[in-house]
């Protein structure tokens, strides 16, 4: 009882001392009041800074590729623990485990540590404005002071902190000198982050030269409040003006890349198309528009190996009109052209879409018939040899036949020799009268 007495006893001592030398009078509800107040611009001050924290990690975890954010939010939570371990040191009162050397510790860790994270914000939000160098002669600077708090005892770091204050003016002056920069560049959110902070750094000035004394500058006590007020909003302003910024610009750039889309796949049918057309038109006869000599070749190597992977038949018909130079020289070269057409218009309507129909080259045509034995190839042949010889007479009035000579693929037989065999066959049946089509001899 008589210690409790005691202490009670100095403590109010201590008040009314400090009441007398630093000028606070008044009666103890004014003094209490002011105590309250205190408080409650503390806690007012450490909600704000907790809830920017809280907003710019939610943000930092979505947009991993801007660290601005992150460094923000620890710069906020860095404020927030010196708030609680300063000024009402309400913090003490909560958790009575803390320490006094502790809570010194703490108070001056926040202090030095808050300048080089600031730093390594500002930098990450305007890049290439900020010096190398210089930025890491701070960060070493910083951390031989933080390593001061963390092995020597309060009687030796305490000693330490107004040679820090000058370097925290001085690296804000530099930061001014940045920003300044930024604003000339036409950074977004420079202007409203250099006010913001230019006024904390002089609000911050004011309150350094009132706390250590100097005479005229003693009124300033709680200008860092305001200071970090103004500049946590301007901050809070300048960056959502740029992330709003951004946003646009990606909305912009979405809508681009969208009509920029469109137009790609647009070019790409048309360049699908024109490719179709360019292919088609190196594959296709210009007269009779059936597949040229080259282009019979490259399918008649592909339905070989087809064949022969599926053990499946393979048949070719080699196809002239009989005595096509006589219908020339007594018709003329455009009639001539007229019944060349007319019998590709015939040999490819009468086959199936499976089947490959070509001009082999000048009246002579190839067919090759996919999956067919050289028994139904005969007989396909024949039909259309009939085909051809009536509807000619109908369509241009003269009587025009084919020839024509069927085989079947032998086992490991090439392209060229199956195309040998059945030339020879068409040349049988010309020496053998026209208008015929000629087998191989088993099947005669």
């Amino acid at each position: 009882m008589k210690r409790t007495t005691w202490f009670f006893t100095a403590t109010v001592t201590i008040i009314f001392l400090a009441a007398i030398f630093t000028g606070m009078q008044g009666s103890e509800h004014y003094i209490a009041k002011l105590h309250q107040n205190s408080i409650i611009a503390e806690f007012f001050l450490m909600g704000f800074m907790l809830s920017m924290a809280l907003y710019h990690i939610v943000i930092a975890s979505f947009i991993k590729r801007q660290r601005a954010f992150f460094y923000f939010a620890v710069f906020c939570i860095i404020m927030c623990v010196r708030i609680m371990i300063t000024g009402e040191r309400f913090v003490l009162d909560t958790f009575g485990w803390i320490s006094w050397e502790m809570a010194q510790k703490l108070e001056y860790l926040t202090f030095y540590s808050a300048l080089p994270i600031f730093l390594k914000f500002m930098d990450t939000l305007f890049e290439n404005i900020f010096g190398k160098k210089m930025n890491e002669t701070i960060y070493m600077i910083t951390a031989v002071f933080i390593g001061l708090v963390l092995i020597f005892p309060a009687a030796v770091y305490t000693k330490s902190v107004f040679l820090y204050q000058l370097i925290t003016l001085a690296s804000g002056i530099y930061i001014v000198q940045k920003l300044y920069e930024a604003v000339k560049l036409r950074r977004t959110g420079s202007f409203e982050i250099l006010i913001g902070f230019t006024l904390m750094l002089v609000l911050v000035t004011l309150e350094i030269l009132g706390t250590n004394g100097y005479e005229g500058y003693t009124g300033y006590n709680g200008m860092t409040f305001w200071g970090v007020m103004i500049f946590f909003f301007s901050m809070a302003f300048g960056i959502s003006k740029q992330f709003s910024l951004a946003f646009i610009q990606m909305e912009r750039l979405a809508t681009e890349n969208k009509l920029m889309l469109g137009k790609i796949r647009k070019l790409n049918r048309a360049l699908k198309k024109r490719n179709t057309e360019l292919a088609d038109k190196v594959s296709r006869d210009g007269l009779s528009g059936l597949y040229n000599h080259r282009h019979l070749h490259e399918k008649l190597h592909e339905k070989i190996e087809k064949a022969v992977l599926v053990n499946s038949s393979l048949s070719i018909g080699m196809f002239d009109i009989d005595r096509f130079k006589d219908v020339n020289d007594s018709y003329g070269h455009q009639f001539g052209d007229k019944v060349i057409v007319e019998v590709a218009r015939i040999l490819a309507e009468n086959t199936r879409s499976r089947d490959i129909v070509g001009r082999y080259g000048g009246e002579e045509f190839m067919i090759i018939f996919d999956g067919v034995d050289s028994l139904d190839c005969t007989c396909i042949s024949d039909r259309l040899r009939e085909k051809v010889s009536q509807e000619l007479k109908a369509s241009l009035g003269i009587s025009i036949t084919i020839s024509g000579g069927v085989v079947q693929l032998q086992q490991n037989e090439k392209a060229d020799e199956i195309i040998q065999r059945a030339d020879k066959l068409l040349y049988k049946a010309k020496e053998n009268g026209r208008n015929r089509i000629e087998c191989e001899k088993e099947l005669a």
